[in-house]
């Protein structure tokens, strides 16, 4: 429980409180409710959740992500006579091959006091939690334009994909920001593709796909991230306009494993075409994973196989 007793809180705040409370809660077993003390529930929770909120909004503040950048390679530039069996390799020849389409999936992670890397597990679900995952992705987005400006290549040749969280695609301001945003460094809006998770959209369909048009309008692309992984997987495929479909990697990894996952694989691969969508399959981390996503009919590959993430554009 937590009170509205505060005339300067906002709902987020108070979310927040609630929150706290529910956390301490369980922690005194089952059955329990816990009314929000500010001057003692605070410091309880200061080393896990409240702690994480302040580290994020900290980082927000001071500029301390950073984003990283996982390339992504087109099937059709792949040659399948010379596979290489080091991981790497296969981006580095698609950079030497000059005047090519270079894409990239856009990662953030969150530095701390001692220069750690916190990867997006550690922090993403307290910045869910406390309504801070719409300024991250505003961070993202508006760093993600200034690394392909300073490429000099203005989009003519990258391709973006960029994660948005349901509170980003729920969010009144978030589509006027981000339009800004594209305007404001010049970059092709053709250069951009979102990717949403079928969670992030399932609360509103309307909404979310009235978020999508609109952005649509102007020439960005977006893509169904983690595709199989709920239960409503097909219904959404169906009901979102997404121009790529990114089949869940926990299916990928293991098809060179066993007939069952190539087969659901094949199956998504095949069901995504039929809409007019064009596939993406991630946690590639072999070339025999390659060759059956190649006989699979999948379009695009990423994962350690084909790079590592990198620091930097190019």
């Amino acid at each position: 429980m937590a009170l509205l007793d505060d005339p300067n809180a906002s709902a987020g705040d108070v979310m927040a409180n609630a929150d706290i409370a529910c956390h301490i809660s369980k922690r005194m077993g089952r059955n329990q409710t816990h009314l929000y003390e500010k001057s003692s529930d605070e410091r309880n929770v200061m080393g896990s959740e409240l702690g994480w909120s302040t580290r994020i909004k900290d980082a927000l503040e001071k500029n301390k992500f950073v984003l990283h950048f996982q390339p992504i390679m087109r099937m059709k530039d792949i040659d399948f006579i010379n596979l290489p069996a080091q991981d790497g390799v296969l981006w580095q020849r698609h950079l030497d091959d000059g005047e090519q389409i270079y894409s990239y999936e856009v990662l953030v992670r969150m530095m701390g006091d001692d220069d750690e890397i916190h990867y997006p597990d550690s922090f993403i679900p307290t910045a869910e939690r406390f309504n801070l995952m719409t300024d991250i992705d505003m961070w993202v987005l508006e760093n993600a334009l200034q690394s392909v400006v300073a490429t000099g290549l203005a989009g003519n040749n990258i391709r973006l994909s960029i994660n948005l969280s349901g509170n980003t695609v729920d969010c009144d301001d978030s589509l006027q920001k981000m339009k800004s945003l594209i305007e404001q460094y010049g970059v092709a809006p053709e250069t951009l593709t979102f990717e949403i998770t079928e969670t992030s959209a399932i609360s509103n369909i309307s909404d979310a796909n009235t978020f999508i048009e609109e952005l649509t309008k102007i020439g960005c692309r977006f893509s169904l991230d983690d595709f199989g992984s709920g239960f409503c997987s097909f219904a959404q495929l169906k009901n979102l306009a997404t121009d790529f479909v990114k089949i869940d990697g926990q299916f990928v990894k293991n098809m060179a494993r066993g007939a069952t996952d190539r087969a659901i694989v094949t199956a998504m691969n095949d069901v995504a075409h039929s809409l007019g969508r064009f596939t993406v399959a991630e946690y590639v981390e072999s070339p025999e994973i390659v060759r059956l996503l190649k006989i699979c009919g999948v379009d695009k590959v990423q994962g350690h196989y084909i790079s590592k993430s990198l620091t930097e554009l190019w």
